[in-house]
């Protein structure tokens, strides 16, 4: 069975022990390692925040992964990570395809979903394509080349 929902208090542990794994650090913009009571404190800013929307991927009621948007004004972006045993399994796409409905479901204002990936990250750059998005522009964050990749909402879904 495959469950997707919005993250809670109790998501804590499954999403530090994701965020903390390597191959996610090295995605990151941000790739230094995380404290746990450090993730604690962002998780609860987090999940209080009316700007920031996790979603939770559960199979077989076992932790798979996590899609986050961060709301700003008329856009949105995203990001995503799924744990090892989840890749490959068009999971994502699942976990983006749900997610995305609620987002526009809920959030009218946003017209547009930004993923921001850095220049050697191409699972995520073939995965983003894969769903829609089209690249925008090259940039860079946090002293990484990176690009912008660009969802318009009203697309229609695979």
């Amino acid at each position: 069975m495959i469950e997707v929902r919005k993250a809670d208090w109790k998501d804590c542990k499954d999403l530090y022990e994701l965020a903390s794994k390597e191959e996610i650090r090295s995605a990151s913009f941000h790739p230094e390692k995380i404290e746990f009571q450090d993730h604690e404190n962002w998780l609860k800013k987090i999940l209080k925040s009316e700007n920031e929307i996790i979603y939770v991927l559960f199979i077989d009621n076992v932790f798979a992964g996590q899609l986050r948007f961060s709301l700003t004004n008329d856009f949105c972006t995203i990001g995503i990570s799924l744990n090892e045993k989840a890749r490959g399994k068009n999971l994502a796409v699942f976990l983006f395809n749900k997610a995305y409905v609620e987002l526009r479901n809920n959030y009218k204002n946003i017209r547009q979903i930004k993923a921001f990936i850095k220049n050697e990250n191409i699972r995520s750059q073939n995965y983003f394509k894969k769903l829609g998005f089209s690249f925008f522009k090259n940039t860079t964050i946090n002293n990484c080349d990176a690009q912008e990749w660009i969802f318009d909402i009203g697309k229609v879904l695979l």
